[in-house]
C-alpha cells in the first residue's frame, strides 16, 4: 500500500496537522514503513514529533534507525522519555549523546515531565544527580517545585529536599503555593517558607 501510494506521488512529507506518514509510522513502530518513506524523501531527521512518539511507546528498532539516521535528540525527545518512564529509552538517548540536562522549546526541564508515582523516585534521583538545576524556571518563569505542586506531596518533598526555592515567583507573581492543590502539599510549603534561609541565595 505505502509503495503503491508513493508511486502514485503521495506527499511523504505532508502534515496534517502535526501528523506526517512518518509520524503514523512512528506511532506503529513500522520500520520497514520508515525505510519507504525515507527512500522516498521523506524527513527522517528533522521530524520530531514522530521521534517524540516513538520514544514514548518505546519503539526502539524504529528509534535506533532515526539515531543511525542523524535524527536530532530535542528537549522534546528526551522529555517523552522521561514522562513515560522509559528508562531503556533515556539509556539509548545518552548512549548517542542526549542529556537529561537538556531543555525543551519552553525552557522547561526534565523536572517537569517527572511522574508523580513515588516508584518512579530512582528517575527524580537520576535527574537530579545529573546535573538538572532544581530552581531552574521556563519561560513564564515556572520553576519544577511551582509546575509540580500539584502533585504528590512525595515530589515536592523531595524537590524540596533537593534545594527546591519555595519562595521564587513566576511571571504572574505566583509560588509554588498558588499552585498547590493538596492540604499536605500545602502545609509541605508553608514548613518550608517559614525556614530562616528560605529564599536565600547565599552559601
Amino acid at each position: 500500500m505505502i509503495e503503491e501510494l508513493i508511486a502514485r506521488g503521495a506527499d511523504v512529507n505532508a502534515n496534517a496537522p502535526r501528523t506526517t506518514p512518518l509520524f503514523m509510522a512512528a506511532l506503529n513502530g513500522d520500520v520497514t514503513v520508515l525505510e519507504q518513506l525515507a527512500e522516498a524523501g521523506a524527513d527522517a531527521v528533522n521530524d520530531e514529533q514522530a521521534f517524540a512518539i516513538a520514544v514514548r511507546f518505546g519503539h526502539r528498532p524504529f528509534v535506533e534507525e532515526l539515531l543511525e539516521r542523524g535524527a536530532e535528540i530535542t528537549g522534546l525527545v528526551m522529555a517523552r522519555a522521561v514522562r513515560s518512564t522509559r528508562m531503556d529509552m533515556i539509556d539509548l538517548l545518552i548512549e548517542h549523546d542526549g542529556s537529561l540536562c537538556q531543555r525543551c522549546e519552553d525552557g522547561s526541564t526534565m523536572l517537569f515531565y517527572i511522574p508523580c508515582d513515588k516508584v518512579r523516585r530512582p528517575l527524580w534521583e537520576r535527574i537530579i544527580d545529573a546535573g538538572v538545576d532544581v530552581n531552574a524556571v521556563n519561560n513564564t518563569g515556572e520553576t519544577a517545585l511551582i509546575y509540580q505542586a500539584a502533585c504528590l506531596p512525595e515530589l515536592v518533598e523531595f524537590l524540596l529536599d533537593r534545594g527546591a526555592d519555595p519562595t521564587m515567583k513566576n511571571a504572574a507573581g505566583e509560588t509554588a503555593l498558588d499552585w498547590a492543590v493538596s492540604e499536605e502539599v500545602r502545609e509541605l510549603l508553608h514548613r518550608a517558607m517559614e525556614e530562616p534561609d528560605a529564599g536565600d541565595d547565599e552559601p
